[in-house]
């Protein structure tokens, strides 16, 4: 598999003209470019930045890398014992700091809550799969939201 390239998608030329004279002032010409050319390099791209991501030595960067690796997908989850000791043995890190790192995802709404010790990456940030299946996830996490600001 080739690496991520630069791919030129389209040049625009900006020019800044003097509106009494006519005259050109500046100017200038933008690349548009594209770093991902092809979906492998996509998923090539995704996978590289969950390895750096992992060996981040942020704990909340670390479990959220190890969240997203299993659940980018909108597919809901519990953070049990066993789940958390997968975690705690891929990250290097203590259970008590993923508690920790785990309440922080939730307040920066990054990890939402969509039932009962159930929750789901949002999908407002990180989604993996087609549009209409983020959507739906979208609308779910928002009636969920919509709920709990009313019934609170």
């Amino acid at each position: 598999m080739k690496k991520p390239s630069l791919k030129l998608l389209q040049k625009e030329k900006v020019v800044v003209i003097d509106s009494e004279s006519g005259e050109v002032l500046h100017e200038k010409t933008n690349n548009i470019v594209s770093i991902a050319n092809s979906r492998q390099e996509f998923y090539y791209m995704y996978s590289s930045l969950i390895l750096f991501f992992k060996n981040s030595t942020d704990t909340k960067v670390k479990m959220f890398a190890c969240i997203l690796e299993r659940y980018s997908t909108g597919v809901e989850f519990s953070m049990t014992k066993s789940l958390k000791n997968i975690i705690a043995e891929e990250s290097g890190c203590s259970i008590r700091s993923l508690d920790n790192a785990f309440t922080q995802l939730i307040r920066e709404d990054a990890v939402v809550e969509v039932g009962k010790r159930l929750y789901r990456v949002n999908p407002l940030y990180v989604f993996k799969g087609s549009t209409k299946n983020r959507e739906e996830c979208l609308k779910a996490v928002l009636t969920i939201k919509y709920q709990k600001t009313f019934n609170d």
